[in-house]
């Protein structure tokens, strides 16, 4: 048996894609990995109905069609084939039989008679055709097809002539509605933005995508940073009768006195954190009155708001527009921006198309940006949007739990949690409506929430459910992760672990000195040579430590709701896996590796606990370990992370009691100027790949065993 084969048995692989399957029922990727190994292990029937179930759920993997096929076509399996059918199961047919070229004339003729018996015509085209595509001179199947085609123009011109008829009477009906009750969207957009909102309930949209994009892409902004501020800008604002000293007074709010439940980590606050608790104290008060407060930028009197209109997100912030009526003209407070705890962010003036940016660490592209969202989802959402803004009943507070990055749902979602209740105020929360779990379910996180509190809903229909249910929104953030919150993610994560898991890993860690967690990372900010880098680092180390282990940890799948692109996911699982089993073979035999990639991420808090010390990339690699488990490590990242100092600060300024790493010096790192974008809609400027000599990254590591080992 091969060193690959003895790492990884089929029967540990059947069991971790079953677990998977458990946690993930409707995730179509996990039953076709399933039924992947069932067929490996001899195990037909229960592949085949694997596949059967990977066919039920939305959106199968592509592959999944073309290893069916395979399959039949190794089994020579035409009576199962027509066996599905004939019992009425569903199979996506014309998926899978487009690969059974291995199909004799006489098997299409078969499968023909039994879909023209059961009158499924379509099926009965599609097998026709597939048969002549892979039997070119078969007369009999032509003839057939012919016969096919001449019955259904014939049904099709007695559909025609009825529905003809229909649409005539339907389409004079639609002009009488049209003409009576319709707005173009310019309209919407008058009507949305007036002090004195008058909308018919009859009212409908008609959708114009030109006039859309002249109203988005064409409008001129103006948009001032409120703390450099100038004095044209200033007396600009003025002659429109906005004061700039009551644009201040939003920047901040109000200081809710209470007493946290955990004042210790209160007092351990780096500087960048209580900043962003004073900035954000509006949350609380929020849900305190039930209403978003605000200074009118006219008048300077007080002013009040439970109108949330939330915008879908599209990259890394996450907005909500706030709706205020002032005596003159409606105005908008934005919150957004993740890391620093959904801020709020600029105030937006729509008759005027100014924006005043209240958080500096926003430049004029994200808030142009922001705006074109908003206006898109109220064109698109606008019969929802006016019944919503119609509705004088009380609205409920509920807490949106959507981030689709692990790190930021933990960093900024669970942690504007654990705030509500440091401070009292989660009993306050009428509900939360929750797309992503990463981590757990957010009622083992925080047992404080009842269960009937908490709606699971999908993040893509979250601006839907606030609005038909007349909800007022709120974004709760932190940038703050406490002991407390990490031991709660640490403690869920055992009781998701099996009792074998656990006793496996306590074994392993008895077993080795250093224990060395190394990430791979194969899409951006690549360090090219990863691979024989971290080979001769480990070499070196067993040279003086022959006890050592090696963990290679890269994507973690969620524990449960995510909002990710999961073929994004598969294929990156698979380049890490190919780049793991790389490593692997490159090591001696007698150095044990143990690869965690695609694992779920409560097996990765554990695996995070018993390591030693570990090696990774800057970033969500990173993060992983450190937010969750105070663990020394070394960090390497490319050379325009350096110029922004406040993403290499969070290693440390993001958990309370975490241990710093030692980050490899910038001259130490090579420039390449080479970058693969998984995602080309992703505007971060900081992700070219880099190169690094490796016996830098090995002294750091050796200094550190020393250091733990004395």
């Amino acid at each position: 048996m091969s060193r690959k084969e003895a790492d990884f048995s089929l029967d540990e692989v059947e069991e971790k894609y079953r677990k998977l399957v458990h946690l993930n029922p409707e995730k179509a990727e996990y039953r076709y990995f399933l039924a992947k190994v069932l067929w490996e292990k001899g195990d037909k029937q229960g592949a085949f109905a694997a596949y059967q179930k990977t066919f039920a759920l939305p959106s199968p993997p592509t592959e999944a069609y073309r290893d069916f096929g395979k399959i039949l076509q190794k089994e020579y399996n035409l009576k199962r084939l027509i066996n599905f059918y004939t019992e009425g199961l569903e199979l996506p047919y014309t998926k899978v039989l487009q690969y059974l070229d291995f199909l004799e004339v006489k098997d299409y003729e078969k499968i023909g008679e039994i879909f023209e018996n059961k009158k499924e015509t379509a099926k009965l085209w599609t097998t026709y055709l597939i048969g002549i595509q892979h039997h070119p001179s078969a007369k009999s199947l032509y003839l057939k097809l012919i016969k096919l085609f001449l019955k259904t123009v014939e049904t099709l011109n007695n559909k025609f002539n009825r529905h003809f008829k229909l649409k005539q009477t339907n389409s004079d009906q639609k002009t009488k509605k049209l003409n009576s009750h319709s707005l173009q969207n310019e309209e919407i957009w008058n009507l949305i933005n007036s002090p004195n909102l008058m909308i018919k309930q009859n009212t409908t949209k008609t959708e114009n995508k030109k006039l859309v994009k002249s109203l988005i892409v064409n409008c001129n902004y103006t948009i001032i940073n409120l703390d450099n501020i100038t004095d044209l800008q200033r007396n600009e604002l003025k002659l429109l009768g906005i004061e700039t000293n009551y644009l201040k007074q939003n920047q901040y709010s109000e200081l809710i006195k209470s007493k946290q439940k955990n004042s210790s980590s209160h007092d351990n606050k780096p500087l960048v954190a209580v900043e962003a608790d004073q900035r954000n104290q509006f949350q609380l008060s929020s849900i305190i009155n039930q209403y978003f407060s605000a200074i009118c930028p006219y008048t300077g009197k007080d002013l009040s708001s439970n109108q949330s209109l939330l915008v879908l997100p599209q990259g890394y912030n996450s907005w909500i527009f706030y709706r205020f009526v002032s005596q003159k003209n409606v105005f908008y407070i934005a919150t957004g921006k993740p890391d620093s705890g959904f801020p709020k962010s600029f105030i937006y003036f729509p008759k005027e198309e100014i924006a005043i940016i209240l958080f500096d660490q926003f430049n004029e592209k994200d808030i142009k940006e922001a705006i074109e969202l908003f206006k898109r989802s109220v064109f698109k959402n606008w019969n929802d949007i006016k019944k919503y803004l119609n509705n004088s009943l009380h609205k409920q507070v509920i807490i949106p739990i959507s981030f689709w990055h692990f790190a930021h749902h933990y960093w900024n979602e669970l942690t504007g949690i654990y705030k509500l209740y440091d401070n009292d105020v989660l009993e306050q929360v009428d509900k939360f409506l929750v797309g992503t779990e990463h981590y757990g379910e957010i009622k083992d996180i925080f047992p404080e929430i009842p269960e009937n509190k908490i709606d699971k809903i999908s993040s893509k229909y979250l601006n839907k459910e606030i609005l038909k249910n007349n909800y007022f929104a709120l974004r709760v953030g932190s940038n703050f992760i406490t002991e407390d919150l990490a031991n709660r993610i640490y403690k869920v994560s055992r009781q998701q672990a099996t009792p074998q898991f656990l006793s496996e890993i306590e074994s392993i860690k008895k077993k080795h000195f250093p224990l060395l967690l190394v990430t791979i990372r194969l899409d951006t900010r690549v360090w090219i040579s990863q691979i024989n880098g971290i080979v001769n680092i480990v070499k070196k180390l067993a040279e003086d430590f022959p006890k050592i282990g090696l963990v290679i940890d890269g994507f973690s799948l969620p524990c449960g709701l995510v909002g990710l692109s999961w073929y994004w996911a598969q294929k990156c699982i698979e380049k890490e896996t190919q780049a793991s089993l790389e490593i692997r073979s490159l090591l001696p035999a007698e150095i044990p590796v143990y690869d965690i990639v695609g694992s779920t991420l409560y097996e990765n808090v554990i695996w995070n606990h018993v390591i030693d010390l570990y090696l990774a990339q800057h970033g969500s690699a990173q993060h992983k370990i450190g937010w969750i488990a105070n663990k020394p490590g070394v960090i390497h990242t490319n050379k325009s992370t350096f110029s922004a100092p406040h993403l290499l600060s969070v290693t440390t300024t993001a958990k309370e009691n975490s241990i710093e790493p030692i980050l490899i010096p910038e001259e130490h790192i090579i420039a390449l100027e080479e970058i693969h974008k998984p995602n080309k809609n992703d505007k971060r400027k900081n992700l070219e790949n880099y190169d690094c000599n490796w016996e830098i990254m090995y002294n750091e590591l050796f200094k550190l065993i020393q250091k733990i080992n004395n």
